[in-house]
């Protein structure tokens, strides 16, 4: 056989499937490797700092951050009640301050 058009008609296995961890097209199903995330090898996710897109791809904010999105609120209204809190404390101290 060639090496073009006719050994590329035999191509009809899949090496890579969908992975579990992060849904990609991208596990190697002999390897049991999952060359997007490195899942079924490493328990942290792969990222390298020469890949700066991907990992801006995947970062937290791209998502639904359903818990987050609650977390984030709460600090700004907690911030926003200190602010008020601390600003009436004040005045009543002035206020205090000169009656006497």
């Amino acid at each position: 056989m060639t090496k073009g058009t006719f050994s590329f008609g035999r191509r009809h296995t899949k090496t890579h499937g969908l992975c579990r961890r992060c849904g990609e097209h991208s596990f190697h199903i002999q390897r049991s490797r999952c060359a997007a995330c490195g899942s079924g090898v490493t328990a942290k996710r792969r990222r390298y700092e020469w890949s700066m897109k991907a990992i801006r791809r995947r970062t937290t904010g791209t998502g639904r951050m359903r818990h987050l999105k609650i977390v984030n609120k709460q600090q700004t209204g907690l911030k926003r009640f200190n602010q008020r809190y601390n600003s009436l404390v004040h005045k009543h101290m002035k206020k205090n301050q000169k009656l006497i």
